[in-house]
């Protein structure tokens, strides 16, 4: 399984991405786990190297995808 993270502020675009990593584990058969976080405060509050992917925005409030 792969466990893939996307932090992203814009409910739209991680809306978006989330719609085209689910279409392509669907085509392809790959068991994912998807999750989502508001911000990179959320994301880092409990962090633990479990991701595979992370998929991070540039422009954030509080803390950017830097």
């Amino acid at each position: 399984m792969i466990k893939i993270a996307i932090v992203e502020n814009s409910e739209e675009d991680s809306t978006i991405l989330g719609t085209f990593i689910n279409r392509y584990s669907k085509e392809n058969n790959v068991e994912l786990e998807l999750l989502n976080f508001e911000n990179g405060v959320l994301f880092l509050k409990d962090y633990k190297s479990e991701y595979d992917i992370i998929f991070m925005d540039i422009d954030m409030p509080h803390m950017d995808g830097f």
